[in-house]
Order: structure tokens, then sequence, then C-alpha cells
């Protein structure tokens, strides 16, 4: 994985606008915040981490990390489209599990055949599907809450420490 470098990064970094951009790109305005809320959290929240992915110095894809109180929160990760299915994503996942002890992040419903996949993708990383109820808050007034579910990585599992996990995500990424 040497020549794989995954690098938290500001707005004054270079490669900003890749990342912010990729993040466009990748995922619906329902499942991000807007570019100028994205830039306050990147510059001055003490617990949001904007990663860049680059290989060999070519900017490869995104991953957005909260390090919350006993976990860290995955909240994107976007390889860029031309570079998808190259092993990637297992990589940038091996790096993340090296390096944070417990993780959470949010998957869709399983409903669709992409869906299915990126959560099979999830459980094959080591990731394991939470299967109590939770919604992601909207990032937008005019929108409602997604349902989702948690996925999980370092405890055996979430029974007891669901709401909790549930409640810091709704406070430090949401703000509710």
């Amino acid at each position: 994985m040497q020549d794989l470098q995954i690098e938290a990064i500001q707005t004054s970094h270079p490669q900003y606008g890749f990342v912010e951009n990729l993040l466009n790109q990748a995922f619906p305005r329902q499942e991000r915040r807007d570019d100028q809320r994205q830039r306050e959290l990147a510059d001055s929240n003490p617990h949001f981490f904007p990663h860049l992915i680059s290989e060999n110095g070519k900017a490869i894809g995104l991953l957005t990390l909260w390090r919350l109180p006993g976990f860290t929160f995955a909240e994107h990760l976007a390889v860029d489209p031309g570079l998808r299915n190259g092993g990637y994503g297992a990589r940038i996942m091996q790096w993340l599990k090296e390096n944070e002890k417990k993780l959470i992040l949010e998957t869709e419903l399983p409903e669709t055949d992409l869906s299915r996949r990126r959560v099979a993708f999830y459980e094959r990383c080591g990731f394991r599907i939470c299967p109590k109820p939770y919604e992601q808050p909207a990032y937008h007034a005019d929108e409602q809450p997604l349902p989702l579910h948690l996925m999980y990585y370092g405890w055996d599992s979430l029974d007891k420490d669901f709401e909790s996990i549930r409640d810091t995500i709704y406070r430090y990424v949401y703000g509710k």
C-alpha cells in the first residue's frame, strides 16, 4: 500500500477542488451537504477530516472521516469514476481498518442490485450490518431523512451501543 497516499486536507490544499468535484459527482444532493458548508467544516471543525487519496502523485479519490468520541464515522468514500473496480476501494478500506480501531458507516438498504453490491463490498471488507432501524437526517431543509443501515467494524455487536452511536453521529455530523 506504499504507493497509495491518504492525506487529510483543508480547502487551501491545491487538490481540494478535485475532492469537492468528486464528492458532488459521486453523491446526490440528498447524501451530501452544500459546498460552502463542507468547506467550513473542512477548515474549522476539529472532528471532521476530508482526505485526498492519491497514487504516485495522481488524485484518485476522497474519504471524509469524523473522529468522534469512541469511534470514527466514515461519511463519504469515492474513487474517480474512470478508476473504479480497480481494487482501490478495498485498499482504502484496509488502510482505514489499520488506522482506526472502531468504525461506523452508513449504507443504503440492500433493495437494488447496486445497493446489495455495496453492502456486500463492505461485508467483504469486514464490516457487519446493524439490523436496527436508522435514518440519515436530511442534509437540506427541503428534504426528508433517508432510511439507511449502519455498518460497523471493531465491535462484536452494536446491540448495546446503537443508540449512543446514533446520537453521537446525529449531534456531531448532522447537528441534530
